[in-house]
């Protein structure tokens, strides 16, 4: 099953956070010890494929679609008081964009509407002005890329260049420094897709997920900057596109997403990088794909996303992931 408009399942947003106590929650993940799942307020606007990231313990909800329209509202949700508050509009309504938040600055590039391709456009949004400023534009536009943020650089991978036949996906990764407001192009990702999710784990960029021009895709492929070049690793149990994705205490969590030929998911599923291996946790009490994601206070927050065929019904439900063993 296929929900996209246009065939293909866009990026869910990554957000990651490394905290102490990694190798207690690995040992605990591994044996079979699972999290839990708590229902929060409701995001004010249901969406799929909005940009999401994480500045000082609020989480930033950008753009998406509602089925009808192209967004470019921005809710931020606060965890302390477990509400959400109305924010700035970005300038340019979109979804399925690359996004991640850095030194304070929340930072969107690329998507589409829901007819067209956004030409490569990146704004930042600052909260202590509460305003919006644009920057240089990926060389390279994208739609339904995966990113992370590495030592303060917006690492953006894959996606879809261009509307047309069978929309073809490629693994171009681009990489934004915000000091000096220029990209890079590093070396390729070996496996060309969209609608992947990835996160930051000691330095390196993990991408999980997505579908190629063959369908959805379970392939596991590590970036190492230090030496610009990938390597594959176990693949995910389920494959599937339009997951959420988030590193804790240095696992990564594969959540929800749409398998291409069923009902979107709830799974919930743990890669260990340092023995290649998959386990299964709590799973997600909402099916979705397309959701927003976020790390706070070492929770993964799952926000929006939709369900159903066609451009699918969009969802406000939020919901908080706690991994075993968080105190």
């Amino acid at each position: 099953m296929s929900r996209i408009f246009f065939g293909f399942l866009l990026a869910a947003q990554v957000i990651f956070l490394s905290m102490p106590g990694r190798a207690t929650a690995r040992a605990m993940t591994l044996q079979g010890s699972i999290g839990s799942w708590t229902t929060k307020a409701p995001m004010p606007t249901a969406r799929i494929e909005p940009a999401s990231g994480v500045i000082d313990g609020k989480l930033y909800v950008a753009g998406g679609e509602d089925g009808t329209n192209t967004l470019n509202v921005l809710e931020v949700y606060d965890h302390r008081t477990n509400s959400w508050a109305t924010k700035a509009p970005m300038p340019t309504a979109r979804l399925s964009t690359a996004s991640a938040a850095i030194n304070g600055r929340f930072y969107v590039a690329g998507g589409s509407t829901l007819t067209t391709v956004i030409p490569g456009t990146l704004e930042v949004y600052d909260p202590t002005t509460d305003t919006w400023t644009t920057k240089a534009p990926m060389p390279v536009t994208e739609v339904g890329p995966a990113s992370a943020t590495i030592n303060g650089k917006l690492y953006v991978v894959g996606g879809i260049s261009q509307f047309v036949v069978n929309n073809p996906r490629n693994g171009i990764l681009q990489v934004y420094d915000p000091q000096a407001d220029t990209w890079t192009t590093k070396a390729s990702m070996p496996t060309a897709r969209a609608g992947a999710a990835a996160a930051e784990i000691e330095g390196k960029l993990y991408v999980i997920g997505g579908s190629t021009n063959a369908g959805t895709t379970a392939v596991l492929e590590v970036y190492d900057p230090s030496t610009d070049t990938w390597t594959s690793k176990s693949p995910m149990p389920t494959s599937r596109e339009g997951l959420a994705g988030a590193a804790v205490d240095g696992v990564f969590y594969a959540i929800g997403g749409d398998p291409g030929s069923s009902p979107e998911l709830v799974a919930n599923e743990v890669y260990d990088p340092v023995t290649d291996t998959w386990a299964t946790d709590a799973s997600m009490p909402t099916a979705r794909t397309g959701m927003a994601a976020g790390v706070i206070g070492g929770k993964v927050y799952v926000v929006g996303g939709g369900t159903g065929p066609g451009n699918g019904v969009p969802h406000s439900v939020s919901e908080a992931f706690r991994p075993p063993c968080r105190g």
